[in-house]
C-alpha cells in the first residue's frame, strides 16, 4: 500500500486518451481479439484482483488502462498508485473507449497490459525442482563455508560434515555441551573414557557412536538403511546419504510435484488445474503441445491468476518426458484405463501428474514402461471425471500422503 504522497505524485501523472481512433487503443483492441504473438508478445490482464496478482508475482506491467465509469466503487488509487511507482503508465478513458478492448461483457473498469511470461525448463532449477527443497531447507553440495550441509539450520544448529574447527559434528549443541571428534579439552568424549561417556570403535549394533544416548538419539555412522544419519530424527525428518528416489535430502522438506497437462483445449479446465495446484504447492506445470494460450483471459480468470505465481513451462511430450527421466521423477499418468487406483500409489518422492484432453485422453508418449497409469475408481455409468477435478484428486492425495508421514 503506498502513501497519500505517493497517489498525489501518480495523479500528477495520469494520461488520458479520449478517441477509439487512438493508434494504441487500435492495438490494444487487435490484442484482445488475436491474443499474444510473436509480433506482440504482450498480454491483458482483467480486474483487480488479477492485476494486483500479477503485480506480486512479479510481471512487468507496461500499461494500467482506468475507466472510472466501471469500476463500481472499487478501490484502485493504491494500486494505481504503487504500480506507477515502478514505472507503469496510467491511462485513464472514457467507457465508450474502453469498450473496444475489455472482455466480453464483463464488468470492472481495469485492464493491465503486461509482458507475457516466457519459462523454460532451465528456469525450473531456481525453484528448487532439483532437490525439492524451498530456500530455507536448501541441500548445498560442494557448498561454501567449510563445504556445510545446511538444513534450514542456523549456525548454531548446523551439521558440518568435513567441518571446520577440529572436525567437529554439531548437533545444536553449544560450545560446552558439543561432541567433538579431535576436540578441546571441554566436554571432550576420550576413548579409553568412562562408561557414560564412551567412544567405541568397531563397536557392535552398526559401528554406533554411543554418548549416552537413547535409541531414537543416537548417532549411527555406517548404519544400515540407506546409510541414514538420524540425530533423534523421526523416520519423516531424517537425513539420508545415498538415498533412493533423485539422492533427495529429506529434512522434513517435501520433494516435488509437477503437473504435466497434454492438449487440454478449454482454458477453464487449464485455469482451473492452475488454482488445484496452487492450493496443493505444485511446484510447476508442464504445458504439453497446448492448444490455447496459456495465458489467456479465461485461463487467468478461472486461475484465479495463480497463472502468475506457477511456472508455466510450455514444451513437446519428448521435452517433457526427457527432463523428468533425466531427475528420476515417478510419472503417474491419470487414465480411465489405468491399472492402479490412484490412492494405492506412492507420491512421497519427486512426482509428475500427466492429465490429457478430455476428448482424446493422453498421447502414446505416456504410455511406456515407465509411467504409471492411474485410475480413479468410478461407480456409476461414467468413466471419468473433469479433468480438473482428476488433478485436484491426484494432487490433494499427495498433500495427504505426505502429511501423514
Amino acid at each position: 500500500m503506498v502513501g497519500n504522497q505517493a497517489v498525489h505524485d501518480m495523479s500528477q501523472r495520469i494520461e488520458s486518451i479520449t478517441s477509439a481512433a487512438n493508434p494504441r487503443i487500435k492495438a490494444l483492441a487487435s490484442l484482445r481479439r488475436k491474443g499474444s504473438s510473436a509480433d506482440d508478445p504482450r498480454i491483458l490482464i482483467d480486474g483487480l484482483r488479477e492485476i494486483t496478482r500479477a503485480a506480486q508475482a512479479g510481471l512487468a506491467i507496461g500499461e494500467l488502462y482506468v475507466c472510472r465509469a466501471l469500476l463500481a466503487g472499487e478501490e484502485v488509487d493504491a494500486v494505481a498508485g504503487e504500480l506507477s511507482s515502478h514505472g507503469t503508465r496510467i491511462i485513464d478513458v472514457p467507457e465508450h473507449v474502453f469498450e473496444k478492448f475489455r472482455y466480453g461483457d464483463r464488468t470492472g473498469g481495469l485492464v493491465a497490459v503486461a509482458e507475457r511470461p516466457s519459462k523454460t525448463l532451465a528456469d525450473l532449477a531456481s525453484h528448487r525442482l532439483e532437490t525439492g527443497a524451498t530456500r530455507g531447507d536448501r541441500l548445498e553440495t560442494g557448498a561454501t563455508r567449510g563445504d556445510r550441509l545446511e538444513t534450514g539450520a542456523t549456525r548454531g544448529d548446523r551439521l558440518e560434515t568435513g567441518a571446520t574447527r577440529g572436525d567437529r559434528l554439531e548437533t545444536g549443541a553449544t560450545r560446552d555441551d558439543r561432541l567433538e571428534t579431535g576436540a578441546t579439552r571441554v566436554d571432550r568424549l576420550e576413548t579409553g573414557a568412562t562408561r557414560g561417556d564412551r567412544l567405541e570403535t568397531g563397536a557392535t549394533r552398526g559401528d554406533r557412536l554411543e554418548t549416552g544416548a537413547t535409541r531414537d538419539d543416537r548417532l549411527e555412522t555406517g548404519a544400515t538403511r540407506g546409510d541414514r544419519l538420524e540425530t533423534g530424527a523421526t523416520r519423516g525428518d531424517r537425513l539420508e546419504t545415498g538415498a533412493t528416489r533423485v539422492d533427495r535430502l529429506e529434512t522434513g522438506a517435501t520433494a516435488p510435484l509437477i503437473a504435466v497437462v497434454e492438449q487440454v483445449g478449454k482454458p477453464g479446465n487449464l485455469g482451473a488445474i492452475l488454482r488445484s495446484a496452487d492450493g496443493a504447492g505444485v511446484e510447476a506445470v508442464l504445458a504439453v503441445d497446448s492448444a490455447i494460450d496459456v495465458y489467456g483471459p479465461n485461463v487467468i480468470r478461472a486461475s484465479v491468476a495463480t497463472v502468475f505465481r506457477i511456472p508455466v513451462v510450455e514444451v513437446s511430450a519428448a521435452e517433457a518426458m526427457a527432463y523428468l527421466k533425466e531427475r528420476r521423477f515417478q510419472v503417474v499418468a491419470a487414465t480411465p484405463e489405468g491399472g492402479a487406483d490412484f490412492t494405492t500409489i506412492d507420491y512421497r518422492g519427486p512426482t509428475a501428474f500427466v492429465f490429457g484432453a478430455e476428448d482424446r485422453g493422453l498421447s502414446r508418449a505416456w504410455t511406456g514402461s515407465d509411467v504409471i497409469a492411474a485410475r480413479i475408481p468410478m461407480r456409476g455409468i461414467g468413466d471419468s471425471l473433469n479433468v480438473s477435478i482428476t488433478a485436484a484428486l491426484f494432487f490433494y492425495e499427495a498433500v495427504r500422503q505426505r502429511a501423514a508421514r
